[in-house]
């Protein structure tokens, strides 16, 4: 049951990630000027939703 329920995290995890390089990609193209500010906002967001992720892991596996 939790590999199961860990598969599924990594799912959403992979298309989230996806998801994320498509809008960065369409926020570069569109306006050079609020790319940066953009960039930063979803590269925090990113690493904090992954360190979540992670943490749930670490804990399903080893608790």
């Amino acid at each position: 049951m939790m590999t199961f329920v860990i598969e599924c995290l990594l799912i959403l995890l992979i298309v989230n990630v996806i998801l994320l390089i498509i809008n960065i990609y369409k926020l570069i193209k569109a306006n050079e000027q609020i790319s940066k500010r953009a960039y930063t906002m979803w590269t925090v967001l990113t690493i904090v939703f992954i360190s979540i992720i992670v943490i749930i892991l670490y804990n399903f596996i080893f608790l």
